[in-house]
C-alpha cells in the first residue's frame, strides 16, 4: 500500500466507514468503525507523517473535508 501524505481530515455528519491496515503480508485487517459525528485523518495531520490506515465507506451520505492548512 503507497503511503500518502495527508492534506485533509474529515467529519462524518451521516453515514458509516471502517478504518483498515494493511499488515505485513497485506493483508486488510479492521480496526475500527466511525459512525455521525466521528473524524478520521488527523492524526498524521499533527506529527506530519503518511497515513497507516485505509478508510472504506460502509454507508457514507455526508462528509466534511477540512484541508489541512485551516487548522
Amino acid at each position: 500500500m503507497k503511503k500518502i501524505t495527508p492534506l485533509y481530515f474529515y467529519q462524518i455528519l451521516e453515514g458509516t466507514v471502517t478504518m483498515t491496515y494493511s499488515n505485513e503480508d497485506g493483508k486488510d485487517l479492521a480496526v475500527g468503525i466511525l459512525k455521525n459525528g466521528s473524524s478520521f485523518g488527523e492524526p498524521p495531520l499533527f506529527i506530519d507523517q503518511p497515513n497507516s490506515l485505509s478508510i472504506i465507506a460502509e454507508r457514507l451520505y455526508t462528509i466534511k473535508t477540512f484541508e489541512s492548512q485551516l487548522l
